[in-house]
């Protein structure tokens, strides 16, 4: 597809450069903090298979919380994670780290942040797993880098966008989020999404948008959209974006104010449920 109408359709997304200019020189309170948080990351690295993932996500928020964390906090703790790049568990516990620090910037005022992933040779997992914005106030995110399975599954009013592959899961029941890649995605992306909005400037596995509802999901590869048909469920739009960027509306269904399945809220209710 051509850069111009990849800009069309994006918006202000733009891939960032390979190599981000840092300052040369940091303040000792954000080196200190910077210390303290990376030690703590090293040791839960060392410790992964003794915890639960909610007891290690509890103790990251614990050791990350009380510090300032802006943008340039994550910028040098992604860079000072590369030390740890050999250990068995660092893709999980890199994950869980990074979203505990986007939710303390974001709970401190920061919603605009940016990941810049490249510096970093193996993917992280689960990014974004279960964080959540308010409505008036959704978080803002770009990633530049690849990510692998579970990120931002379950995130609640998010507006995510990502320059590189992901793996699998990707905004797997996310709401009220909208989530744009440029690049292949991984099997299962949005699946049980509810009120989002999904676009892939490349191919997605099978199962895209498998029990998606009241749901946006469009991608330039014919096959993932056709695939796509099988599973569309009540309240959602499908779309093929052509060489030129033009969006072609494949397949719709309308809404239903009774979706009660299984026991899940009905849609009425669950468009008014907001997590703070």
């Amino acid at each position: 597809m051509a850069r111009e109408a990849i800009r069309a359709l994006l918006g202000d997304l733009e891939p960032q450069k390979e190599e981000k200019q840092l300052r040369v020189e940091i303040d000792s309170g954000l080196e200190d903090a910077l210390e303290t948080v990376i030690k703590k990351f090293g040791c839960a690295v060392d410790a992964e298979s003794h915890n639960p993932t909610d007891k290690i996500y509890k103790s990251a928020i614990g050791s990350i919380s009380h510090h300032k964390i802006g943008q340039e906090f994550i910028d040098w703790f992604i860079l000072m994670l590369r030390d740890y790049q050999h250990k068995e568990h660092f893709e999980k516990m890199a994950g869980i780290y990074l979203t505990a620090m986007v939710r303390a910037a974001y709970l401190q005022g920061n919603n605009n942040l940016s990941l810049m992933l490249t510096f970093l040779e193996k993917k992280v997992s689960g990014f974004g797993r279960n964080i959540k914005a308010q409505e008036n106030k959704p978080l803002f995110i770009s990633i530049n880098g690849d990510l692998d399975d579970n990120c931002l599954e379950g995130c609640v009013c998010v507006d995510a966008k990502i320059t590189g592959s992901v793996g699998r899961l990707l905004g797997g029941f996310a709401e009220f989020s909208n989530i744009n890649v440029v690049g292949n995605v991984g099997e299962r992306c949005a699946y049980d999404a509810w009120e989002s909005n999904f676009t892939v400037i490349g191919t997605v596995d099978h199962s895209f948008g498998m029990w998606a509802k009241h749901t946006v999901l469009k991608c330039t590869n014919q096959d993932s959209v056709k695939s796509l048909q099988r599973y569309i469920c009540e309240g959602c739009s499908v779309y093929w974006i052509d060489e030129a960027g033009a969006e072609k509306l494949v397949a719709s269904t309308p809404p239903s104010p009774q979706i009660n399945i299984d026991g899940e809220y009905t849609y009425e209710s669950r468009k008014h449920k907001r997590a703070a």
